[in-house]
């Protein structure tokens, strides 16, 4: 894992939860999982996506506002999260231990905070591209 999660959170920024999982793939008739899986971190402000290697990573973050819509479905009868992009991409992603539904419900948290205080990603549109063309390698 990144060595130091405190120094990507911003201000006022916590962690909400921590979740196991991989990017799932459609092929021919199945989902299949990418390797490696992902450590994923939901804090109040965004998604933080860092691969479990043994090489250090820097993570990947998908700020709140990037995302128009997230659900819990059941991907070949394992418990799955679908998020859809501002950019038009649509993210699957298997989650571990039938987790899927809590970890939907607390990005749902996030994508509508009960402040007023908007994120200002440090992400640009090239980060966003750039991690899904690495997503698309794998």
């Amino acid at each position: 894992m990144y060595n130091n999660l405190a120094n990507l959170l911003v201000a006022e920024e916590q962690t909400l939860g921590q979740y196991q999982v991989s990017i799932a793939r459609h092929s021919g008739e199945r989902w299949t999982p990418t390797v490696p899986p992902l450590i994923a971190i939901i804090t109040n402000f965004r998604l933080i996506l860092q691969p479990q290697t043994m090489k250090v990573h820097k993570p990947a973050s998908i700020p709140s506002y990037y995302v128009i819509k997230i659900n819990h479905v059941i991907l070949d009868r394992h418990d799955g999260v679908q998020m859809v992009l501002r950019t038009g991409h649509v993210m699957n992603m298997f989650v571990a231990v039938n987790r899927g539904e809590n970890f939907v419900e607390m990005f749902k948290q996030v994508c509508t905070p009960p402040w007023r205080k908007r994120f200002i990603p440090r992400t640009s549109h090239d980060d966003i591209r750039k991690l899904i063309t690495f997503v698309r390698t794998i």
